[in-house]
């Protein structure tokens, strides 16, 4: 017997929760397919398998700035700026202090409304994303990331030279950034997977997130990213630079590389290695492991 509550919303705000007790078997354990997840910005979810799950708006608009209502249709976006610009005149003529107009309030409802819409389209598409996944895949594998701290604004840089002013730290590039990751809300996805696998059987698995998108899953080279062409004769149809082989020994990790997968290697690696990953003290200045002695 399980005891589980039962919660629905409605649009308007309000939320009633039911607590039920259920007799329910638990779910046998399904043996399918491995796949390893890449969340990101451009590729929200890229699959090892290639099968990478878009939903075909883009992050960023055309001259380049975080696109904050890509949720929206084109028609929706207008709407909502006239909406804007109609609060913003409105909010003018209210004296400080004085109660909200019931016209500027209506605006704002509007404009609740229209964010509303956006965030209701964007959790439908993470459901039906994460339970095709769930019911697809038996182990899948993603990072484990610092969101929190992905998305923390940049320190202040005093300016040496002259006291109580500062210098440029790029927070206005990093705020674009910040605001595109959390409209992918990465933290939920995984929520999502791991009650949705409990459910069918499934398995969710979380690997350190340091170099899982530079290590090749073949031989475990690591590499950056801009050094990425495809020598190395074990590795796969390169993905968007995501997980690979989502396994204990060598767990989400990049499928290209520019080392070589020699069975010397595999079979005789260099003193103080584990198995699966590489030891940074055994790779060169510029990233690229040493050849065994």
């Amino acid at each position: 017997m399980q005891l589980r509550v039962v919660s629905v919303r409605f649009v308007g705000g309000h939320n009633i929760a039911f607590r039920v007790q259920t007799l329910e078997a638990g779910p046998e354990p399904r043996q399918g397919p491995e796949v390893g997840i890449d969340a990101g910005v451009n590729v929200p979810r890229a699959l090892s398998n290639e099968d990478h799950q878009e939903h075909g708006r883009p992050p960023r608009l055309p001259e380049g700035t975080a696109d904050r209502d890509k949720w929206l249709t084109e028609k929706e976006k207008a709407k909502l700026l006239t909406l804007e610009r109609q609060a913003a005149h409105q909010k003018s003529f209210r004296k400080k202090g004085e109660k909200t107009s019931r016209r500027l309030q209506h605006t704002y409802d509007q404009i609740k409304q229209l964010r509303a819409k956006a965030t209701r389209r964007a959790l439908d598409w993470q459901h039906q994303t994460t339970t095709y996944l769930a019911c697809t895949y038996g182990t899948v594998v993603v990072e484990q990331l610092n969101i929190l701290g992905m998305t923390k604004a940049p320190k202040p840089k005093p300016d040496p030279d002259n006291e109580g002013n500062y210098l440029r730290n790029g927070a206005k590039a990093k705020a674009g950034t910040n605001r595109s990751i959390t409209q992918e809300a990465w933290g939920r996805t995984v929520m999502m997977l791991t009650y949705k696998l409990a459910r069918c059987g499934g398995e969710l698995v979380k690997v350190p997130a340091p170099y899982t998108s530079q290590r090749c899953s073949a031989c475990g080279f690591i590499t950056q990213a801009a050094e990425r062409p495809k020598s190395c004769s074990r590795a796969r149809t390169p993905s968007v630079g995501g997980p690979e082989t989502p396994t204990g020994t060598r767990p989400g990790t990049s499928c290209t590389c520019i080392g070589s997968a020699t069975s010397a290697w595999r079979s005789r690696p260099p003193e103080g290695a584990v198995v699966g990953r590489v030891n940074p003290s055994s790779l060169s200045p510029k990233g690229r492991r040493e050849s065994p002695s």
